[in-house]
């Protein structure tokens, strides 16, 4: 029985190898997939060299852009704070153009007032003089000017008579 066990045993395993899908070409295709998951494995590799390549080239322009924002000398954000105290500096000097004008414009309304009085009062002063005022300049121009004449004369003739008494005096001493 032992025979027959084995006997029955080993067409068993005979019938289960004649029917594996390995060897019904099971194994070449298995070589087969095997070939296809090297090819795609390989692609797989190749486009993810090809994303670390680009992720190290985003993580360079994320660098320069970081750079350019945040950089303390000359980044967009240093620029922004800059801009902001121009700004307020501009604002402030506004202001004070605004207070200084407000007080030329008081300034200009108080000397618009005087002239208003001053061509009042030369309105007056010619209905008073009448048109002789400008002949009353006149006498005091010269006058002036009589004033500086005489005073020229009296330096000349002072000149003159220094120059005559020095060698006169020079002799006493």
């Amino acid at each position: 029985m032992a025979a027959e066990e084995d006997q029955t045993e080993i067409l068993e395993i005979l019938r289960i190898i004649k029917s594996s899908p390995a060897m019904n070409g099971g194994f070449d295709e298995l070589v087969t997939r095997v070939g296809d998951i090297k090819d795609i494995q390989g692609k797989i590799v190749f486009d993810l060299n090809s994303v670390m390549v680009r992720q190290e080239e985003t993580h360079s322009k994320v660098d320069e852009i970081q750079k350019a924002m945040y950089h303390p000398d000359d980044g967009i954000y240093k620029r922004i704070g800059d801009v902001k105290l121009i700004n307020e500096t501009i604002t402030e000097d506004i202001s004070e153009l605004k207070t200084r004008a407000a007080g030329l414009n008081e300034t200009i309304g108080a000397q618009e007032k005087r002239l208003g009085n001053i061509e009042t009062t030369d309105k007056a002063l010619k209905e008073i003089g009448g048109f002789n005022l400008q002949n009353l300049d006149g006498a005091i121009q010269l006058n002036k000017h009589a004033k500086k004449i005489f005073w020229a004369i009296v330096i000349a003739v002072l000149t003159i008579i220094a120059k005559e008494a020095l060698p006169f005096i020079a002799a006493f001493f």
